[in-house]
């Protein structure tokens, strides 16, 4: 959809243009940053609601795919950062298991365990960048830090990746 039809977009419009377009890619983002599904599902309904709170102020300065990331972005770190996030007893109960395994397939294998252990800094450009497929001026401009500076960080989360992944030279 061209950005002439988006600006005339009511935000109910939009919003359903975004879960139809985007949908995906924002759920996928927030299991990577918060690392818990149920998490996960909770961002993307406060990224939705803010959208629609702040449909008509968005400006077309970028992209709409880049104002969503950056929205979801902030809105996982400030769960993250929550006390409620932190007191929230996030174990699962049997009948749980089997739902958790088939919904967070994605979320498997020791790269995606190892990314999410990384710290904020370098773990968000990493997600963007490799995960969510952004160029590095892209994660620079939704990050609010210069480009080298975000380069720095990919390859400083990269050597940290590769210093999880590896025991005495051997991929564990």
């Amino acid at each position: 959809m061209e950005n002439r039809e988006r600006e005339n977009l009511s935000p109910r419009e939009a919003v359903e243009m975004i879960v139809r377009e985007h949908g995906d890619r924002l759920y996928r983002l927030c299991c990577l940053y918060l690392g818990n599904v149920q998490d996960a599902q909770d961002a993307v309904q406060e990224v939705l609601i803010k959208v629609f709170r702040h449909w008509d102020t968005f400006r077309y300065e970028s992209a709409v795919s880049t104002w969503l990331v950056r929205i979801t972005v902030y809105t996982c770190r400030d769960l993250r950062r929550s006390n409620w996030f932190r007191k929230v007893d996030r174990s699962f109960s049997a009948d749980d298991v089997q739902d958790r395994r088939e919904n967070e397939a994605q979320l498997s294998g020791d790269v995606t365990q190892a990314v999410l252990q990384l710290p904020e800094k370098y773990r968000l450009p990493v997600i963007l960048h490799y995960y969510q497929g952004l160029a590095v001026k892209d994660v620079a401009s939704i990050l609010h830090i210069p480009l080298n500076t975000a380069l720095t960080r990919l390859k400083r989360g990269r050597d940290q990746l590769r210093g999880k992944l590896t025991e005495g030279g051997e991929l564990r």
